[in-house]
């Protein structure tokens, strides 16, 4: 699935066994915290393109950019949709506001929409809101009363 290429989690309220911890197993219970996961716009655009959607993304901020080169009917065309990306649930999704095409091919705006499930980095933490600028979206989220394993 989906790598960040960076996490960076604020902890509170830890409870674990210290022995067991130094062993390398057991479980952290967290009481509250909170995390930011960072995606690259090339981490982004990798991902889609590695599950079939052929899209180049752009995050400039505070929208992004997605364009697609498009065939049919032997004329190739560029198209490019620009919008905000939003979090649903544990779901990043990207419904383009507009979209511009080169040419005379129709595009739907939907063939540059997509949605990328977000990974559980851990177990109780909830996906808020992003945020994107200068080629990256920061996505913030809280951990209520989580777990973390330590073993393998």
């Amino acid at each position: 699935g989906l790598r960040f290429d960076r996490v960076t989690l604020s902890l509170e309220d830890l409870d674990f066994d210290g022995l067991e911890l130094l062993g390398g197993e057991g479980e952290v219970a967290v009481g509250g915290g909170r995390a930011e996961a960072v995606l690259s716009q090339d981490t982004l655009s990798a991902y889609l393109q590695d599950r079939g959607t052929p899209v180049l993304v752009r995050l400039p901020g505070p929208g992004i950019r997605v364009s697609t080169r498009i065939s049919h009917g032997g004329d190739t065309t560029t198209a490019t949709a620009e919008g905000r990306i939003g979090v649903e649930e544990a779901t990043l999704v990207f419904s383009p506001d507009r979209v511009d095409i080169e040419g005379s091919v129709g595009v739907p705006a939907a063939a540059l929409a997509f949605e990328v499930p977000l990974p559980d980095v851990v177990r109780g933490m909830r996906y808020e809101t992003v945020s994107v600028h200068d080629g990256i979206a920061a996505i913030e989220a809280s951990v209520d009363e989580a777990r973390l394993d330590l073993g393998t």
